[in-house]
């Protein structure tokens, strides 16, 4: 889903506020509806910036109005033109395989001197690949890759993990980067993504938003006589 679990939260914070005079400029991943912009952005003005690959969702949860730059590009294939201070991966790496996971963490590096993963434990908790791709009509949604603590800190450079902390099926992970190179820039970088047509386009994105929150309300034993009915 687009949004992010509690989990873990107030550790992120906490430790973004001790660590605040050194990050500027945030590459958000996977915004989604732009959990850590909200939950980041009052402490300081900073320079956020996103990469998001379902453009659908930029105009549904008005991304234009949050980030200075939008990159629409799958994370696997992001050029970034500079290095940035963080990097948020917030419930990203599951949708990619492991191996995938695994070399976007290792390119992040690269490029940022801080990381941030929060990820849902899945190889712990046994959950599925999961349904994001119909409720939210977006097709990266599924869960590709199977995560545990063991394998994050199994991983090659997690001697650079700050923060490894887990609750209720989701870890979260801190690090930073030892091979971080603050004048990274890649020949042929990714293009910035120009929204248009922004008020129009919302309107057309953000209706399943209004759906969405409206099924909430409905207490489940409702849901179930309206289905009964549908069915007959």
């Amino acid at each position: 889903m687009p949004g992010s679990s509690s989990v873990g939260k107030d550790i992120i914070s906490e430790l973004f506020v001790k660590n605040s005079s050194e990050i500027n400029n945030i590459l958000d991943v996977g915004p989604g509806w732009g959990t850590y912009f909200k939950l980041l952005n009052y402490c300081k003005p900073l320079n956020w910036e996103c990469v998001e690959i379902w453009e659908p969702y930029i105009y549904r949860f008005k991304l234009y109005k949050k980030y200075s730059k939008i990159y629409v590009e799958n994370i696997l294939n992001f050029k970034p033109k500079r290095s940035y201070d963080l990097a948020i991966l917030g419930d990203v790496l599951e949708h990619l395989d492991e191996k995938e996971a695994i070399n976007v963490l290792l390119k992040v590096r690269k490029y940022s001197k801080f990381y941030l993963v929060s990820i849902p434990l899945d190889a712990e908790t046994g959950a599925g690949v999961g349904t994001g791709d119909i409720d939210w009509k977006n097709p990266f949604e599924v869960h590709k890759g199977y995560w545990s603590e063991k394998k994050i800190l199994e991983l090659p450079f997690s001697k650079e993990i700050l923060v490894s902390y887990k609750k209720d099926g989701m870890g979260v992970f801190i690090g930073k980067s030892e091979i971080f190179d603050p004048l990274f820039s890649e020949q042929e970088p990714t293009q910035e993504y120009i929204a248009k047509s922004k008020f129009l386009k919302s309107l057309r994105f953000s209706f399943p938003n209004f759906v969405y929150f409206i099924r909430m309300l409905i207490p489940s034993e409702i849901k179930q006589i309206i289905k009964k009915l549908i069915d007959r």
